[in-house]
C-alpha cells in the first residue's frame, strides 16, 4: 500500500513537471517570438509595439519586467516630438503610471510618470481638430482618474473627491458616457469611505442602473460590493448580506478573481459583525468561524494577484477575530504583518486602521497607556485622510482607554466628539434618504417586472391568435374530405372546445388584471408616500434660502470694507495720474486688488491676484493691503525686489506657513501672485518686481514688450530667492499695464466647450488700444471681455491697472 502510495505522488509530481515545462515553453515561445521581431524590425513604430506588448504580458507574473520593456519603448518614443510618437509617449506613460500604482503601490513614481503624460496632453487642449481635442481631453481625464486612485489608495479621501470629480466633468464635456458613469462610481466608493452615504448610494445606484442596462457583469458584481459596504455602515446586515451575496454570485459565474477576492474578504468582516450581534456563544463562535473562512480564501486570492493592500486588509481582519477569541499575541502578529504593509504603501486609512485595532488589543489586555497611545495615532491619521468612521472608531479607543485609567474628563471629552460623529454619519435625514433610494430602486424594479408580465400577456394573445387561424386551417383541409354531416358535427365541436379555451383565458386575464391593480395601487401609496418627503425637503429648501441671504448680505458688507480700502476716484487720480482700473471680481469679493502710494517723487503701484476668490480671496486681499502699507508707506522701502521680499516674509509670518508646511499642504500654498513697480517721475525710471505675473509696456509705435516676472509666489515655496529688481526707462506716451491672470484664463470664444483668451491675444489687444485716452481704453477692454466670454461662466477674478506716461 505504501508503494503504491508512493507511485500515486511520483506520478502527481510528474503530471506537474510536465504541465509546468509546457507552461515555461510557451512563455518563452511567445516572448522568444516578440524579441526576434523587434531585432529584425528597422522601424520604431514596431520596435514600440513589440516592447509594449512585452510590457502588457509581464505586468501581471513579473512587473520588473515590464517596467524595463516600458522604459524601452519610452526611449524610442521620445527620439521624436511628431504628434504620433507623442500619442505613443502619452500611452507608454500612463501604462507606467498604473504599473507604479497598482503593481509596487509606488505612489510617487506613478505621480511623476502621470505629470509627465498631463504636460503632453496639455499642448494639444487648445487645437481645433475635433479629434485631437477629445484625445487630449480623454487623456487628461484618464490621468485625473488614475492620480484620484492614488489618493485614495493613501487614503486621501478629500483630494480623491476633487480630482474624481474633475474626471467625470470632462468626460462628460466630450460626451463619454460610458467613463463619466465609471468616474461616479468611483466617487460613490470615496463618499461611503468619507461617510457620506447618501451621495455614495446615490453614486452607485446611477452606475448600477447603467451596468443592468448594458448587463455588464463586472460592474454590476461591483456595485453591489459597493452597496453592501454602505448598507454594514449603516447596520443594515440584511441588505448587506443580500447584495454581497449577489456580488459574490456573479463574481464566480464570470470568474472575475480581483472582484471576489475583495467580496469574500468584506462577507467575512459582515460575519464578524453579526458574531457580536449574537445572544448566545454557540452562535457567535459559529459566525466568527465563517468570517475567518471567507477572509482566508481572500487572502489566498489576494496573494494570487499580488494585491498588497488587500493583503494587508486580511491580516488586520484575522487580528480583530483572534482578538475576539482573546488570543491577544496571535491578533498582535497579524497587526504587525498588516502595519508593515500599509506604511510601506503609505495608506493613512490603513494605519489608522490597524493603530485603532492595536489599541483595541490593548484595552482587552488592560494595557490603557499603550492602547491610548495607538489611539492617538489612529485619531491623527484619521483627521489627516478625512475618514469620519475611522476617526469616530478611534474616539471610542480613546474614550475607553482614558476610562481605564481613570481619566474620566479626557473620556468624556472623547465621548462628546464620538457622538457628533455618529450624529454626523447616522443622522435620521441620511438613512431616511438611503431608504427612499431603496425603495424607488425595488419600485422601478416592480414596475419593469409589470412591464415583462404586460409584453407576455400579449404575446400569449398572438400565439392563441395564430394557433386560432391553424386550428380553422387544419379543420377545413378535414372537412373538404368529410361529408357535410360530419363536417357540422366536427364544427360544432371545435366551436365549443375554443369558448371553453377563451373562457379560461378570460378567466386567467381577469385574475391577472387583478393583480396588476393591486400592484399599482401600491405604487400610488408609495407615490404618496414620497410626495410627502417632497413637501418636507421643501420646507428645509426654504430654511437653506434664507441663510444663504443671510450670507449674502455678510459677503457684501465685506465687498463695502473691501472697496474701502482699495484707491478709487479723485484718490487715485492724485496718486497715478492718467489711468484707468478694469476691476471685475468674479464673486461678492475679490481676490485680486490693486494698490498705489507716493513716497516723495516716487510713485509705487501694484496689482496682485491672491489664492482663491471670494470670501478666502477678499481675506488675502485685505492682508495685502495692509503689509504694504507697513512696508512702504511706514518703513519706506522703495526698491521693488526689498518690497517683495519682506511682503513675502509677512505673509509667511501671517498664516504661520513655515510651521505647517511639513503637515498641511494646504496652508502653504495660500499667498499671492504680484506685478509691482517703482516709479521715478522725475526721470520716468521704473524699478518693477513680479511674481508669477509679468509688466507689459507699450511704446508710442503699438510695440509691445513684455519684462517676466520671477517664477515664485509671495508664499512658502520650495525655493524660495529674493525677487529681482528690473529697471527700465520710458518714453512720453509710454503706456504700462499690471495685469493678474484673470483676463487671459477666462473661458469663451465661438466654439461650445470655450477655451481660454490667452496672453497673447491679451498682448495684441493692449497694443490696439494703447493709443487712445485711459477712460476708452477701459471700455475696449469691458466691451472685448463681454464679448468673448459669452454665455460662459467667469473664471476668474479680473484686474488690469493701466498707466499713460
Amino acid at each position: 500500500m505504501k508503494n503504491n502510495l508512493l507511485k500515486k505522488q511520483i506520478l502527481v509530481f510528474a503530471s506537474i513537471q510536465l504541465v509546468f515545462a509546457i507552461y515555461i515553453n510557451a512563455q518563452n515561445s511567445y516572448t522568444d517570438s516578440l524579441l526576434l521581431s523587434i531585432s529584425k524590425s528597422k522601424t520604431d513604430s514596431i520596435k514600440i509595439k513589440g516592447y509594449e506588448e512585452l510590457a502588457e504580458y509581464f505586468k501581471t507574473i513579473k512587473p520588473d519586467s515590464a517596467l524595463y520593456y516600458h522604459e524601452k519603448a519610452l526611449k524610442l518614443a521620445t527620439k521624436s516630438n511628431s504628434f504620433k510618437k507623442q500619442q505613443n509617449q502619452t500611452a507608454i506613460l500612463m501604462n507606467m503610471a498604473n504599473l507604479y500604482a497598482y503593481s509596487f503601490s509606488d505612489f510617487k513614481n506613478s505621480t511623476l510618470y502621470s505629470s509627465k503624460a498631463r504636460k503632453i496632453y496639455e499642448k494639444y487642449i487648445d487645437n481645433r481638430d475635433t479629434l485631437i481635442y477629445n484625445w487630449a481631453m480623454n487623456g487628461i481625464a484618464d490621468l485625473y482618474n488614475l492620480d484620484a486612485s492614488v489618493m485614495f489608495f493613501q487614503g486621501k479621501y478629500s483630494d480623491a473627491v476633487v480630482l474624481f470629480k474633475k474626471s467625470v466633468e470632462i468626460y462628460q464635456s466630450i460626451h463619454d458616457e460610458e467613463s463619466a458613469i465609471l468616474g461616479i462610481g468611483n466617487l460613490g466608493v470615496v463618499y461611503t469611505n468619507i461617510g457620506d452615504y447618501v451621495r455614495a448610494v446615490e453614486n452607485i445606484r446611477i452606475i448600477l442602473k447603467f451596468n443592468e442596462k448594458n448587463n455588464n457583469k463586472q460592474g454590476m458584481a461591483k456595485n453591489y460590493n459597493n452597496l453592501a459596504i454602505v448598507y454594514v455602515k449603516q447596520k443594515s446586515f440584511e441588505l448587506a448580506k443580500k447584495y454581497y451575496e449577489k456580488a459574490i454570485k456573479i463574481a464566480k459565474e464570470i470568474n472575475y478573481k480581483e472582484g471576489l477576492s475583495r467580496y469574500y474578504a468584506n462577507i467575512g468582516m459582515l460575519n464578524y459583525d453579526l458574531g457580536f450581534l449574537s445572544t448566545t456563544e454557540k452562535g457567535r463562535d459559529s459566525l466568527f468561524a465563517i468570517s475567518e473562512k471567507y477572509i482566508n480564501d481572500a487572502q489566498v486570492l489576494y496573494n494570487e494577484l499580488n494585491f498588497v493592500e488587500g493583503i494587508a486588509d486580511c491580516y488586520n481582519n484575522l487580528s480583530l477575530i483572534q482578538t475576539a477569541r482573546k488570543n491577544y499575541t496571535k491578533a498582535l502578529e497579524f497587526l504587525e504583518k498588516s502595519l508593515e504593509i500599509q506604511k510601506k504603501i503609505n495608506n493613512l486609512d490603513g494605519e489608522a486602521t490597524a493603530y485603532n485595532n492595536l489599541a483595541e488589543n490593548m484595552i482587552f489586555q488592560g494595557k490603557y497607556s499603550q492602547a491610548i497611545d495607538y489611539a492617538l495615532k489612529a485619531y491623527n491619521y484619521s483627521i489627516e485622510s478625512g475618514s469620519l468612521s475611522v476617526r469616530a472608531s478611534s474616539c471610542k479607543k480613546l474614550a475607553d482607554g482614558y476610562a481605564g485609567m481613570g481619566r474620566h474628563f479626557e473620556a468624556v471629552k472623547y465621548l462628546n466628539e464620538l457622538v457628533e460623529l455618529k450624529d454626523s454619519l447616522f443622522d435620521q435625514e441620511k438613512t431616511n434618504a438611503i431608504a427612499n433610494m431603496e425603495a424607488r430602486y425595488d419600485v422601478e424594479k416592480k414596475q419593469e417586472e409589470i412591464e415583462k408580465q404586460q409584453l407576455v400577456i400579449a404575446k400569449k394573445d398572438a400565439e392563441m391568435k395564430q394557433q386560432d387561424e391553424e386550428n380553422a386551417r387544419q379543420k377545413l383541409q378535414r372537412n373538404m374530405f368529410i361529408g357535410a354531416f360530419l363536417f357540422m358535427i366536427l364544427l360544432a365541436f371545435f366551436i365549443y372546445r375554443n369558448f371553453r379555451q377563451k373562457k379560461k383565458a378570460n378567466i386567467i386575464l381577469f385574475n391577472q388584471k387583478q393583480q396588476i391593480e393591486i400592484q399599482n395601487t401600491k405604487l400610488q401609496q408609495a407615490n404618496e408616500e414620497i410626495t410627502a418627503q417632497r413637501d418636507e425637503i421643501d420646507e428645509q429648501r426654504a430654511i437653506l434660502s434664507e441663510q444663504k441671504k443671510e450670507i449674502t448680505d455678510s459677503i457684501n458688507y465685506a465687498k463695502r470694507i473691501q472697496q474701502a480700502v482699495l484707491p478709487s476716484g479723485e484718490s487715485a487720480s492724485s496718486i497715478l495720474g492718467e489711468h484707468f482700473i478694469f476691476f471685475k471680481p468674479r464673486d461678492i469679493v475679490s481676490g485680486d486688488f490693486y494698490w498705489a502710494a507716493r513716497i516723495k517723487n516716487l510713485l509705487v503701484v501694484c496689482v496682485a491676484d491672491c489664492t482663491g476668490h471670494g470670501v478666502p480671496g477678499g481675506f488675502m486681499s485685505m492682508l495685502g493691503v495692509s503689509f504694504l502699507n507697513e512696508i512702504v508707506r511706514k518703513k519706506e522701502v522703495i526698491i521693488s525686489g526689498e518690497v517683495l521680499d519682506q511682503l513675502r516674509n509677512s505673509v509667511i509670518d501671517a498664516l504661520q506657513q513655515e510651521a505647517t508646511r511639513d503637515h498641511d499642504f494646504g496652508s502653504v500654498k495660500d499667498g499671492m501672485d504680484i506685478c509691482l513697480c517703482v516709479i521715478d517721475t522725475a526721470t520716468q525710471k521704473v524699478q518693477f518686481s513680479g511674481a508669477n505675473n509679468p509688466l507689459y509696456i507699450v511704446d508710442c509705435r503699438g510695440n509691445v514688450n513684455e519684462i517676466q516676472p520671477d517664477k515664485q509666489p509671495v508664499a512658502m515655496y520650495d525655493c524660495m530667492n529674493p525677487f529681482t529688481s528690473n529697471e527700465i526707462f520710458l518714453n512720453a506716451g509710454d503706456c504700462i499695464y499690471l495685469t493678474s491672470d484673470g483676463f487671459s484664463d477666462q473661458f469663451g470664444g465661438p466654439t461650445q466647450n470655450g477655451k481660454k483668451f490667452k496672453t497673447k491675444k491679451l498682448k495684441e489687444l493692449l497694443a490696439v488700444i494703447a493709443s487712445k485716452p485711459m477712460s476708452e481704453q477701459l471700455e475696449e477692454l469691458d466691451k472685448a471681455f463681454i464679448e468673448w466670454k459669452g454665455m460662459h461662466e467667469q473664471t476668474d477674478d479680473i484686474t488690469i491697472l493701466g498707466i499713460r506716461f
